[in-house]
């Protein structure tokens, strides 16, 4: 990586410049250095999947935003640099007061789990979820979302991880203990309802077998796709190997279903629905906050009705 001072872009009509405050430093950002993210672009470029700034400059044709204006977008790439043109229609305005390295956060883990949840799987209250890498960004976003749609947890982890795993509400299953699958039918006689899959490769197998009759497994990830973080001709071809086997079990008549989700994609084809929950989510974030400066000053059985009565008026699902 090396460091590189240009001219400062120049916003076309229906973009707004953004002058970046925090920028996200996440495995996506490895898998487009290495050429094995879907869609990523061709070296050189500048990395950068999902930030925060201000409005810098408004091009023409574009309307709802002020100079100064905090937002957040994904970008994908790029946002690893001092200001960067991006479609308004991508930008999502950041309520006041909010951390933004927090608001990063909830930008990428969160609205990614989020719709995983409920605009590709499609999850009800009372199913069973598996996630993989569940103490990761994503996974632990998924158990905290997961929890308020009543579903019953579980994910996959390490044994230091069991920890947190349980302590956000779901079921630990050490993976390098033995075949989460047996474990699985185990613990819940049939299978899981969902199955969310960062991981790929000789593991999708596993998690098309974890599901019940009817089951959903969303692909979402490519982490398989190398190894020790490096590029993996090996990996690469087991990945899409694997994956094509599994997704061919849509044939079969057992009704599972296999999705493939990439948020920044969904965005593309659905911007609404980016907006829409990324809104509530960090509405949901801002009301926290609030709660939490509250908490400081009133008695912890009125600011448990606060905490309620605002997050649930605020998440509307």
């Amino acid at each position: 990586m090396t460091l590189v001072e240009e001219p400062v872009p120049e916003p076309r009509p229906g973009e707004i410049r953004v002058r970046i405050a925090v920028s996200g430093v996440g495995y996506p950002d490895v898998l487009i250095r290495e050429g094995t993210y879907p869609g990523g672009p061709k070296p050189p470029f500048t990395p950068g999947y999902e930030f925060v700034g201000t409005v810098d400059k408004i091009g023409e044709r574009v309307i709802g935003f002020e100079l100064g204006e905090s937002v957040a977008a994904i970008s994908v790439y790029g946002s690893h640099a001092t200001y960067l043109c991006v479609p308004s229609w991508g930008l999502v305005p950041v309520p006041a007061g909010l951390d933004p390295a927090g608001v990063a956060v909830v930008i990428f883990n969160y609205v990614t789990a989020h719709q995983m949840l409920h605009r590709c799987a499609w999850v009800r209250k009372g199913e069973r979820l598996l996630v993989h890498g569940a103490a990761g960004g994503v996974g632990t976003a998924v158990l905290q979302l997961g929890r308020i749609a009543r579903l019953e947890l579980f994910g996959t982890g390490s044994k230091s991880q069991t920890g947190v795993i349980s302590g956000l509400g779901a079921t630990p299953i050490d993976y390098t203990g033995g075949s989460f699958v047996q474990r699985i039918r185990e613990l819940t006689g049939d299978g899981v309802d969902v199955v969310l899959d960062g991981i790929g490769g000789k593991v999708s197998i596993g998690s098309h077998r974890a599901l019940r009759r009817r089951g959903r497994l969303v692909m979402y990830g490519h982490y398989g796709t190398t190894a020790g973080g490096r590029k993996n001709a090996r990996s690469i071809a087991l990945f899409y190997l694997y994956g094509a086997i599994v997704f061919a079990g849509n044939l079969l008549p057992n009704g599972k279903r296999v999705l493939a989700f990439q948020v920044a994609k969904l965005r593309d084809r659905r911007p609404a629905w980016f907006r829409e929950d990324a809104a509530v989510l960090l509405a949901v974030s801002y009301a926290t906050c609030r709660a939490v400066n509250a908490r400081r000053s009133l008695k912890a059985r009125f600011v448990d009705r606060l905490v309620q009565r605002e997050a649930y008026g605020l998440s509307g699902r």
